[in-house]
């Protein structure tokens, strides 16, 4: 199956309907499934004219909503340890390719990280885990240790890159000892914990910086509108 990314060259101003300048034309990129073709430049397709109803659209350059902050992909455990494991140069040309802004880089400028573990993880994992599951309010063994092995390290590079990257941080699931659940799986946070909560993800804004990923974006939770009782909150 062909994907085909589609771009419009079009010179707006004010308040501009597609179907006016006669010579409007698209610029279109070919990538293939098959990978004999990527992002490859193929011919301009010019207007087929007119529009004659619903289909038309009407752009007001001069009203604006909601700000795109930017695009980009997640950097899971499962990404960054891959991208780890591969030789220096073809892990350099691959970030190059998603963060730079060159041309032949996508310029990724939005990334998020994992608070602790998600469903790309090869550990269950919190960044307050207790022996035995014992409480820890006082967050005495909050450690982004996990983090620090591979998701810091590409993130860094990733901001060396593009130092424009905002970074944002969601957890999957709080520390189980915080849980109804006791377990990373399923379950709620218990409200005697919620500031205990609130200062371990002000922790992980703190510790990522310290490591030099500054957070830009903090949500409280992956997912939430799903029901403990049919999401498992975690891996």
């Amino acid at each position: 199956m062909m994907r085909v990314a589609l771009a419009l060259s079009l010179a707006l101003a004010g308040c501009t309907t597609l179907s006016q300048p006669s010579s409007t034309a698209a610029g279109m990129w070919l990538t293939t499934a098959d990978e004999t073709q990527k992002l490859a430049p193929q011919a301009d397709q010019q207007s087929a004219g007119a529009t004659a109803g619903d289909e038309a659209i009407t752009i007001d350059s001069s009203k604006h909503f909601q700000r795109m902050h930017g695009f980009g992909a997640a950097m899971t455990d499962a990404t960054a340890q891959l991208f780890s494991g591969l030789p220096e140069d073809k892990r350099k040309a691959i970030m190059e390719e998603l963060f730079g802004r060159g041309p032949n880089g996508l310029g990724f400028s939005f990334t998020r990280l994992t608070v602790g573990a998600s469903d790309f993880s090869p550990d269950h994992y919190s960044y307050d885990d207790t022996p035995g599951n014992t409480p820890d309010p006082a967050l005495r063994h909050f450690t982004i240790d996990y983090a620090r092995r591979y998701v810091l390290p590409r993130t860094r590079e990733a901001l060396a890159i593009n130092p424009d990257l905002k970074v944002m941080i969601s957890p999957w699931s709080a520390p189980a000892w915080m849980k109804t659940t006791k377990s990373l799986i399923k379950g709620q946070l218990e409200p005697q914990y919620y500031p205990a909560f609130a200062t371990y993800l002000a922790r992980t804004v703190e510790e990522f910086g310290r490591e030099g990923v500054p957070v830009s974006m903090l949500t409280i939770q992956n997912e939430p509108d799903f029901e403990p009782a049919d999401y498992p909150g975690c891996v």
